[in-house]
Formats: C-alpha cells, structure tokens, sequence
C-alpha cells in the first residue's frame, strides 16, 4: 500500500478542532461587538480624527478636480491661448 492511498486517521478530529476554533473565534468577535459602547465609538473617532479628516479632504478634493474637469473642455496655456484642435485642422 502507497503512502498516498492510506487515510489519515486524525483528518476528522483535525477538521472538527478546526471548526471548534472557528466558531470559538466568532463567539468573541460576536461578544466584541456587542460590548462596543457609545464612549468606546467617541474615543477611536478622536483618536482618529486627523486620518479621517484626512481621508475626507482628499475625496472631496479628487470629486472638486473631477467636476472642475467636466467643466472644462478645453485646455489653455498659461499664456492664455486655447490650442487648436486636430480636428479643427481637418475641417479646414
């Protein structure tokens, strides 16, 4: 008999302490968040508050560019002047 063909004989028990430290693993995630309270909520969004401001002024700062893009569909040179289009130069 090969060695691939023999059945480990702890593959049950193995998979069921798997499944045991799952599900012992979920019931203290589930106690966590059950014990989360309003103070605990108030205390992390201060202590976070420069990251998330953060993060928040770089979203609105990326949607402002975004909108000012829109906008403008034509592109102007600091000299003021407005290239002219390939396809202003076919028409002609």
């Amino acid at each position: 008999m090969t060695k691939g063909n023999r059945e480990d004989p702890k593959t049950g028990s193995r998979m069921e302490r798997f499944q045991q430290g799952v599900q012992k693993h979920t019931l203290l995630a589930k106690k966590k968040m059950q014990s989360i309270t309003k103070d605990d909520v108030k205390s992390y969004l201060l202590r976070n508050a420069f990251v998330l401001f953060t993060i928040v002024a770089v979203i609105l700062a990326l949607d402002d560019q975004q909108q000012t893009s829109d906008r403008s569909s034509t592109t102007t040179y600091s000299n003021g002047r407005v290239p002219v289009r390939l396809e202003h130069k076919l028409e002609n």
